[in-house]
């Protein structure tokens, strides 16, 4: 272990020598400061609150994650060309010990700047809301919906499921022709839900089914930001007429628990905060399945129009479980993992190839990994079906579009569950980034997939001839 330590601490040491630990403090403090001071976002203090955190944190973490692949991708392969790994591999250390120490070193340079970060943003944070000409709403506001942990409920997404259930109800009644292609037919079908499940014209109404933990914290009496339902709409078209409409929110048994009537909404994307009160979660809770019934009654054409609702974030229920400081804490936390895995990374490439070679070979497969991501993402939005039919459509393509299809399935499987785990987002938005979160970063990031590297790492670097001459 004392070698381990040495070692990592020569690493700390190079970084400050070379002046990267230094210049990346002194980018930090660039973006840190000057970011928000050019980025006001809708002029609000909410608003400029979320860039404050998103914009920042983020950039941070690009930067971080930029010099942390660049830095460990040198780290050996350098050391290697320049014969300073002579100096410690004729002593009796072992490759792990020297991939280990380089590793642990890059993570302590890494969680300093991040606890540096977050000193820093606390402190932007308290001095403008705190800043005069800020008024006692605007304060209340941030701190109810951004300077928390809550966590996020939001209906089932069955649209696929519900979309393969009438296909086959249909083609049994003979409503759709054996002839017409199952593609085809799915996709009308899920216009068709999504135009029912997302529009509510007048004198109609529209029902969602939010399914509330076994483990919610009911919040104390007189407390009305504990738990909060928040809505999304906005008119189809432009018109005279404002939106009205009630809102009513019960249970199975218990249809109207608490009603709320909405008018002089007029154009553009509204967004409304509903206070839920002890009195109904305690009847949510008494349900068995323990769901919330949030309907919407839409008035006549006289007084409203025809709403749309967002398919994913129309209904979201928060629930408060902790603080912003707890909550920035663990989102910094994750963002550590993240940063240990691309040094990982880096030093894994860093043991077979050159320093160059080796920071291209990694910044590639982190741009083919985040593409890959990306791409699955596009094709769930874009309900990519999965019934047998589709499958054996599918089965008919040719090889090189079924290998590619199979290579990126297997590519995201290996990857989805690193690039799912998500910081900066739900901290930015007042979502909460929970223990089990950062639980299974520090398991994936800091643990499983950095063992598979330093494995493959030391493997790769005893191969390694040390002795060879470098111009």
């Amino acid at each position: 272990m004392t070698r381990i330590i040495a070692i990592a601490s020569l690493q700390i040491r190079a970084a400050v020598r070379s002046k990267l630990f230094i210049s990346l403090t002194a980018v930090l403090v660039l973006i840190l400061f000057g970011l928000p001071a050019t980025i006001k976002g809708d002029g609000t203090l909410l608003g400029q609150m979320k860039v404050l955190l998103y914009y920042t944190l983020g950039l941070t973490t690009l930067v971080l994650g930029a010099a942390t692949l660049w830095t460990s991708s040198g780290a050996i392969s350098q050391e290697i060309e320049s014969r300073q790994i002579h100096l410690v591999a004729v002593k009796p250390v072992h490759p792990f010990e020297i991939w280990l120490g380089k590793w642990l070193g890059l993570l302590f340079m890494n969680a300093t700047l991040l606890c540096f970060t977050g000193l820093i943003i606390m402190g932007l944070i308290h001095r403008n809301i705190n800043g005069a000409g800020r008024s006692d709403q605007e304060r209340r506001i941030v701190r109810e919906e951004l300077l928390a942990g809550r966590s996020l409920i939001r209906p089932r997404d069955t649209l696929q499921q519900e979309a393969g259930n009438r296909y086959h109800t249909l083609l049994k009644k003979g409503v759709i022709s054996a002839d017409i292609p199952p593609e085809e037919a799915l996709s009308e079908i899920r216009k068709q839900l999504l135009t029912e499940n997302t529009v509510v014209p007048p004198l109609s109404s529209r029902q969602w089914v939010l399914e509330v933990p076994d483990n919610l914290n009911i919040p104390e009496e007189g407390d009305k930001t504990g738990i909060a339902l928040k809505l999304r709409f906005s008119p189809v078209r432009a018109g005279t007429n404002s939106v009205s409409g009630r809102w009513n929110i019960g249970t199975e048994r218990r249809s109207t628990l608490a009603s709320m009537v909405v008018s002089n909404k007029l154009d553009g994307m509204h967004q409304m905060t509903i206070p839920i009160t002890r009195e109904l979660m305690k009847e949510v809770i008494a349900e068995p399945g323990r769901k919330m019934i949030v309907e919407y009654r839409n008035d006549g054409k006289e007084r409203s129009r025809t709403l749309v609702f967002d398919r994913i974030s129309g209904i979201e229920l928060y629930i408060r479980e902790s603080g912003f400081e707890s909550n920035l804490v663990r989102a910094l936390l994750v963002v550590l993992c993240r940063l240990a895995l691309l040094a990982a990374l880096g030093l894994a490439a860093s043991t077979l190839f050159s320093s160059p070679v080796a920071t291209f070979a990694s910044f590639s497969i982190l741009l083919v990994s985040c593409l890959t991501h990306y791409f699955i993402i596009l094709s769930e939005a874009g309900f990519h079906s999965c019934c047998a039919e589709h499958a054996e459509k599918a089965s008919k393509d040719s090889v090189f579009q079924t290998a590619n299809t199979w290579t990126i399935k297997k590519v995201e499987t290996v990857i989805g569950p690193v690039m799912r785990i998500e910081a900066v987002g739900p901290l930015s938005d007042g979502a909460l980034v929970s223990w089990k979160d950062v639980g299974k970063a520090a398991l994936l990031m800091a643990v499983f997939y950095p063992a598979l590297l330093g494995a493959a790492g030391v493997l790769l670097f005893r191969r390694r001839e040390l002795a060879l001459p470098y111009t």
